[in-house]
């Protein structure tokens, strides 16, 4: 679990996040979210998923590249 939560890595993941988030917000919903069209629970779901996904993949490829890294220390032994 330490894996996810590292500062540096965390503070990656979520400046990951935010950036890919905003531009995919701005692409999938940017009518509903910049006009200030009623969008309602399911715009909102959809502007969250918008970052949380950028945010899972950028912390799956982080233990990813962990685990190979330690792989590869532990076999240098």
């Amino acid at each position: 679990m330490s894996e996810l939560y590292g500062s540096n890595d965390l503070k990656r993941r979520l400046l990951i996040s935010a950036v890919v988030g905003t531009i995919l917000v701005s692409i999938n919903q940017g009518p509903a979210v910049f006009l200030a069209r009623q969008g309602g629970l399911d715009t909102l779901v959809w502007v969250l998923m918008n970052y949380i996904v950028p945010f899972s993949v950028a912390s799956t490829s982080a233990i990813m590249a962990n685990r190979a890294h330690l792989r590869e220390s532990l076999q240098r032994r």
